[in-house]
């Protein structure tokens, strides 16, 4: 599986993240929401204290993370540039770089300005904190050394990696691991300004990201989750996936987890054992998994954030990211969907979560801050309560058969999707509930019969996962007597019906 280029080695133990330490094992209410709108994706934030420091757009904010309410922001009118590679804090100082090749430090507690400097080339990656100073991934493929002190520079040249820079870095004390275009895994002592081992694989994903647990340094190598020493790269771990895994592994005490390419969650004990059947997760993660109460959280390119017990495989809370306001449609009639993914890994300080979105936002999830009292709300969307219309499945060209929709949302705990239920006269109907929170039903004959006429009462219920549940009513009246619905631009008139099919004209009366 690979060929061992041992170099050199300086003793050192990887520390405990807050994220593995915190105590949040389930669904956990919204405590506070905030956002600065941006049209450049966000990096990660960082903590201090009793603050959370966030980089978006062309300014820095510093939060409470009780509350949300901002601290400060640096600068009132925003630099010339945005930035794009997140937020880093070294002691009592905050470092974030932007697109315009400068790094720029800040007291933490004040956002007093403290040093910038300018670079001769972009980044090839964000920026991390190690052995008390910046290391700066470069687009040349060396790496650059600032004390976050003054941002003078910590070495007498920059390192060259050799083989190039293939993905992020990952900081660990005095380290910093990487991976090379050359399908090495290198280990660099930034206090001292060398690499003290490398090692060669037969193969490396491109987004393959190294993790460190306690003294063991994992990576993602084809259809493997290889563990190495990491005082000296010496192989501990090899455990077999079975298909190709993406990012950086979650592991645990006990277990490692991975997001597949195509995909699906799996777990393993440390011998490779799995622990449960392939998770199914209905979309592409956007980035690492991460471990939060003993259990593995993923974000996904649909919007979702997952919690999935490394146990058995359940899921236990569902979240997905809205967008602050909701996506009007374009000239052509089309609306972009009704969610958000997911900036960065999903991380725990303390007892409370975060989860940030591309759009600038910044989520905090807490049991002691965050109340959930209220049940998911159900809007009728079509057609109207009280409407007329024909209940026929029987249609010609350019006519749809009936359907129903909803919007189902909750943005305190999120929908809990296996509670929705759809009634018609007391009759459940097959339905379906999109990420976008759309709930549909169609009345086209497979999914559900044709409706008689009379008086038809509609009942949905739902519940959010910390309980609250929702049961709503409307009414339609079914005259069959009525032209059926008008099938939208490019339908065959025989899909089925569903969101957007459009026509009400001519379709029954409000």
């Amino acid at each position: 599986m690979m060929n061992l280029k041992r170099c050199y080695f300086v003793a050192g133990l990887a520390a405990l993240s807050s994220a593995a330490l915190a105590q949040i094992a389930g669904p956990v209410p919204l405590s506070w929401k905030w956002q600065q709108a941006t049209s450049v994706v966000p990096g990660e934030f960082a903590a201090h204290g009793n603050s959370i420091i966030t980089a978006v757009g062309r300014r820095i904010y510093a939060l409470d993370r009780e509350t949300g309410n901002q601290l400060w922001r640096w600068p009132a009118e925003g630099i010339q540039g945005n930035f794009n590679r997140g937020a880093l804090v070294i002691g009592d100082v905050v470092v974030a770089a932007a697109d315009n090749r400068t790094v720029y430090a800040f007291d933490a507690t004040s956002g007093k300005p403290l040093w910038e400097k300018t670079l001769t080339g972009g980044f090839a990656s964000n920026p991390v904190a190690a052995g008390g100073m910046v290391i700066l991934p470069m687009g040349d493929d060396t790496l650059v050394g600032l004390n976050a002190s003054n941002g003078e520079a910590a070495w007498a040249k920059p390192l060259a990696v050799e083989g190039g820079i293939l993905g992020r870095l990952t900081p660990s004390g005095n380290d910093v691991f990487l991976t090379t275009s050359n399908f090495e895994l290198a280990a660099f002592d930034v206090v001292r300004g060398v690499k003290r081992w490398n090692v060669q694989f037969t193969q490396l994903n491109p987004d393959a990201i190294p993790v460190v647990y306690e003294d063991t340094v994992y990576i993602i190598s084809g259809d493997y989750v290889m563990g190495l020493a990491r005082q000296n790269g010496g192989l501990r771990a090899q455990v077999s996936v079975g298909e190709q895994a993406v990012f950086g592994p979650a592991v645990a005490a006990n277990t490692i987890s991975v997001v597949t390419r195509q995909g699906s969650v799996r777990s393993f004990t440390k011998q490779g054992r799995p622990t449960h059947q392939p998770v199914d997760l209905q979309s592409s993660a956007v980035n690492s998994p991460s471990i939060v109460g003993g259990k593995i959280l993923v974000n996904t390119s649909n919007g979702s954030m997952n919690m999935i017990e490394p146990a058995d495989g359940s899921i236990i809370w569902n979240y997905i990211l809205r967008p602050t306001l909701k996506p009007a449609a374009d000239t052509s009639g089309k609306t972009p969907p009704n969610y958000m993914t997911a900036a960065s890994s999903v991380t725990a300080i303390g007892n409370t979560l975060f989860l940030n979105g591309r759009d600038g936002q910044i989520l905090a999830f807490d049991n002691k801050s965050g109340v959930d009292l209220t049940p998911p709300t159900v809007s009728f969307v079509f057609p109207v309560n009280g409407y007329e219309m024909s209940g026929r499945t029987n249609v010609r060209a350019g006519e749809q058969p009936p359907f129903f929709l909803w919007d189902v949302d909750d943005l305190a705990s999120g929908v809990r999707m296996d509670t929705v239920k759809v009634e018609i006269d007391g009759r459940v109907a097959k339905h379906f509930l999109t990420r976008d929170g759309q709930l549909v039903v169609r009345i086209n004959g497979s999914d559900n019969p044709g409706l008689s006429d009379g008086p038809k009462t509609l009942t949905v219920t739902a519940s959010d996962w910390l309980g609250n549940s929702a049961k709503s009513q409307f009414r339609v009246m079914i005259d069959n007597t009525l032209p059926a619905l008008k099938a939208a631009a490019g339908s065959s008139g025989n899909s089925g019906g569903g969101p957007g099919a459009g026509g009400m004209s001519g379709a029954g009366k409000p």
